[in-house]
């Protein structure tokens, strides 16, 4: 009997094997002598099958890596969620709106791109009157009827239509500048030969002269042609109106009057306006390299009547009005105009509301609490900043002083968690409906001395509301919000305290903070010593400065504020007796997946640095090892190996 090396039972398999693998490795050592690329590329094979184990793990992990983050990207598509911003408009307009690229991803301005479904309709107000500028040219003025605002048919801006030998493409994208109030409306017309002819427009709704309504128009060609401008304005308000008044005495303006009834009330309203002339229906030729300008204004005065009053009376009171006023804006200083409504709009943001931004589904970012904040406010009328007639003057209105007494301002909860406030405003609808049901909520939520002071108190009513702060008639304000709810950073600016102080209080979450929220506190311009305490007030009042003073957030039960601010200090000392709590404890710090939500969008992101630090290491060492095994089996083989097996000699009985 032949004689073999003893084997266990249960590896057949690997006795196959190495069978298999004695043949191929003889027939490699023959053909290495007589073929010697063939037996290299053998080997190689070979070599090649050793290491398939190895490349299956590092193509599990690959593939396993690739699921976990690939799969959270397609459900949130699924799910509807879109970037912040959408793609960035070619051709001509991309150049020109470079100026706006920071603005719009810093979410202080919003891009309107007619080739894209956008949020945000463009829009401007400034209390008194409101356009919604997107609609060119049938963009509706709006005036307030009783509580709110309605569209009424006039049609004030100006139409523009560009005229070639060639086919000229349109296209336009809108800008609306939330910290200076402007709308620049960029138009192109061109094709694919030639640059395009340009026109820019920026419309505002004054904030000082609340009655004007500015179009500036600049118009240039770049190409290589002269092309036909034709400018247009309608004429009329339509049926509901009566006849057309013109008056070419007032410097070549246009005189236009009628009666409007609310949709919603009935209520009559007179409006008389008063706006540029055009040479309408007249071609003007814009040659090579030329420019055209053209500077439009629109006076509106407008007075609610009754059965009894003398119609006639009113109207020519109302002509009287914007007459003077018409007669007066000065049309050589159309940039100084401009550059007053910027800066009123800019005081306005002097206090502000900022967020981290969030990735997770349903979360509200910067740039939907921006424009939110910007529809209202173009509500509101910057009482403090307006300049009115007086005795045919412009002059500025008497100073409107800072509530004496806010009551409970704000009353509810944080408006952070009320959907029906929150909205994409893509009709003017849309804007005047829930700007509506902001105004009423913070009035009904004892806000109504702060809405009184016009847009400045809003703004300080709006950033109240954000932050669940309420005021106690001024012998402190305390910050009710649960803690949590704040998982999220958030910047409170310049909260007015009466006349005596601005407070900035910060909340902060995250690594650096153990996933703790805390808060910061600071008074930004104080006539007193201000002091500060957290939840129950247990620990002493400390003393605020400009410097940035940490206070944590702790959970009492029951449930009361996580933050008190007042200039008593000895208020604040007796508050700790009126509290009555059965447990005070600092917050526990958020689950590790609620803040990775936020950050990426997904619970399986954000990982430790060490976690990921180790996964590197792993896969070096992987490849090491692999890159070793593959060396010691194509260089290191025995020469013996390749010797032909000898078959074992049969024996008989």
């Amino acid at each position: 009997m032949p004689k073999f090396d003893r084997v266990n039972n249960n590896s057949n398999t690997s006795s196959n094997t190495r069978s298999i693998r004695t043949i191929i490795l003889s027939f490699v050592g023959h053909q290495r002598t007589m073929h010697p690329h063939f037996s290299r590329n053998l080997q190689s094979i070979f070599d090649m099958r050793i290491t398939l184990n190895y490349r299956r793990i590092f193509l599990l992990l690959l593939g396993l890596a690739v699921i976990l983050y690939v799969i959270p990207v397609c459900i949130r598509r699924l799910r509807g969620t879109r970037p912040a911003y959408f793609s960035w408009p070619t051709g001509c307009l991309q150049e020109r709106l470079e100026d706006w690229k920071e603005a719009i991803h810093s979410f202080d301005a919003s891009l309107h791109y007619d080739e894209v479904e956008s949020s945000y309709f463009p829009f401007t107000g400034n209390g008194y009157v409101a356009l919604g500028v997107s609609e060119m040219p049938a963009s509706r003025l709006l005036i307030r009827q009783g509580r709110a605002f309605e569209t009424v048919p006039y049609f004030p801006m100006v139409s523009v239509d560009v005229r070639s030998t060639k086919d000229l493409h349109a296209t336009a994208a809108t800008v609306m500048d939330f910290k200076t109030g402007i709308v620049h409306v960029l138009q192109s017309f061109g094709d694919t030969s030639s640059r395009c002819v340009q026109v820019s427009r920026r419309v505002v709704a004054h904030r000082r002269l609340a009655n004007v309504l500015i179009e500036t128009l600049d118009l240039y060609n770049p190409s290589s042609e002269d092309v036909d401008i034709s400018l247009g304005l309608q004429m009329n308000f339509g049926p509901e109106f009566g006849a057309v008044i013109m008056d070419g005495t007032t410097r070549d303006s246009q005189v236009i009057s009628g009666i409007v009834e609310s949709k919603g009330t009935g209520q009559k309203t007179m409006i008389v306006i008063a706006r540029s002339k055009l040479s309408e229906g007249k071609k003007i030729t814009l040659k090579t390299g030329g420019r055209l300008q053209r500077q439009l204004f629109t006076v509106i005065s407008y007075y609610s009547i009754t059965g009894r009053d003398n119609s006639l009376q009113t109207k020519n009171s109302l002509i009287d009005e914007v007459q003077e006023i018409y007669k007066q804006l000065p049309v050589q200083a159309i940039e100084t105009l401009m550059k007053g409504h910027a800066l009123v709009w800019n005081s306005l943001w002097q206090s502000g509301f900022g967020i981290s931004n969030s990735k997770a589904a349903g979360a509200y970012n910067g740039d939907k609490i921006n424009a939110t904040a910007y529809y209202a406010l173009c509500f509101e009328r910057a009482l403090n900043q307006e300049i009115q007639l007086h005795e045919n003057q412009l002059m500025l209105k008497k100073l409107v002083e800072a509530p004496k007494d806010p009551g409970h301002c704000y009353a509810g909860h944080n408006t952070l968690q009320a959907s029906l406030l929150w909205s994409d405003f893509r009709s003017v609808e849309e804007i005047v409906r829930v700007s509506n049901l902001w105004k009423l909520t913070l009035t009904k939520q004892g806000c109504g001395s702060f809405l009184a002071l016009g847009a400045e108190g809003f703004i300080q009513a709006f950033i109240l509301s954000l932050g669940g702060f309420r005021y106690s008639n001024y012998d402190h304000l305390e910050m009710l919000y649960h803690p949590q709810d704040l998982h999220r950073n958030f910047d409170f600016r310049r909260i007015t305290y009466g006349s005596e102080a601005h407070l900035n209080i910060s909340v902060r979450v995250g690594e650096e903070t153990d996933n703790k929220p805390v808060l910061l506190v600071a008074v930004d311009r104080s006539d007193k010593t201000f002091y500060a305490c957290d939840a129950g007030c247990l620990d002493p009042p400390v003393p605020l400065t400009k410097e940035m003073q940490e206070f944590p957030v702790k959970l009492t039960d029951p449930i009361t504020a996580i933050l008190y601010v007042t200039s008593d200090k000895q208020h604040m000392e007796d508050l700790k007796h009126t509290l009555h709590l059965r447990n005070i404890h600092e917050a526990d710090p958020h689950p590790h997946h609620v803040l990775a939500e936020h950050k990426h969008g997904h619970s399986l992101g954000g990982l430790p640095t060490l976690f990921w630090i180790s996964i590197a290491l792993l896969v070096a060492l992987f490849h090491i090892f692999l890159i070793r095994i593959v060396i010691n089996e194509y260089f290191n083989q025995d020469s013996s190996t390749f010797v032909a097996a000898r078959r074992p000699t049969r024996y008989t009985a």
